[in-house]
């Protein structure tokens, strides 16, 4: 069977994948990136179990999404996903959302790395037992680095719980987007909502390690870092984009 470095599915916006507002809340688009990568990784022959049996396996490095407009409870719509070509130890992919028609509705860019599942650090792409097909020409630039400001706000420390955690036993990638919506303003979420958010994965956060959040308010960007409590360490740093009022 010929495999193919574009993979589609389509899907509906359940209840239980919104927010407050009944629209599609960004730990939930998440969760169906997360798996539509799992699902197309398996067609191209690499299914997590032949990673595991070989001591390895692919963690979210840094990932970004820019909305057009965010889907609502309901709404039908295609996911389209495809790796794009080896850049130095990361491997991208991108996503696409569009309505049924092919409206766009939301674009995404990721960058993956293959770790060794006993030392925990990063593999070279060489590593991994066969090859990727990509597609060139559908190549996107990859999320960058974000940083903030020297005069951040200190807000809370929050302990990873076991509900947080995911099969590789860290906190799953998802869950970070949770805690960013839960810093931001509710009352900005309702009236604009969220047109871009990045969240970039510096070291694993595990079982019941307390992570200090700090943040900075820029008016129209929202960024929040965390930090392992214990000694400082760097856990991750994301970032929020506010849509236009009204």
């Amino acid at each position: 069977m010929k495999t193919m470095p574009n993979w589609q599915q389509t899907l509906t916006v359940e209840i239980s994948d919104c927010d407050a507002t009944g629209r599609w809340k960004p730990s939930a688009m998440l969760i169906r990136m997360q798996e539509a990568a799992e699902c197309h990784a398996a067609e191209l022959g690499f299914p997590r179990q032949r990673l595991l049996e070989a001591g390895m396996c692919w963690v979210i490095y840094r990932q970004r999404m820019t909305l057009r407009r965010v889907p609502e409870f309901g709404e039908a719509l295609r996911l389209c996903t495809w790796p794009a070509p080896v850049e130095g130890v990361l491997f991208p992919r991108h996503y696409r959302f569009e309505t049924p028609a092919g409206a766009p509705l939301a674009e995404a860019t990721s960058s993956w790395v293959l770790i060794d599942i006993h030392t925990r650090r990063p593999l070279r792409p060489t590593a991994l037992p066969g090859s990727i097909p990509t597609d060139p020409e559908a190549e996107r630039p990859l999320p960058g680095m974000l940083r903030l400001p020297a005069d951040v706000q200190a807000l809370e420390t929050r302990r990873v719980r076991w509900s947080e955690l995911d099969v590789n036993g860290h906190m799953n990638n998802a869950r970070y987007a949770d805690w960013l919506c839960d810093a931001l303003d509710a009352r900005r979420l309702r009236t604009r909502g969220l047109s871009a958010w990045q969240i970039n994965y510096v070291s694993e956060a595990l079982p019941d390690e307390e992570i200090a959040l700090t943040a900075a308010d820029l008016g129209d960007r929202f960024l929040l870092g965390g930090a392992r409590a214990q000694d400082g360490r760097s856990v991750f740093q994301a970032e929020a984009v506010f849509g236009p009022a009204g």
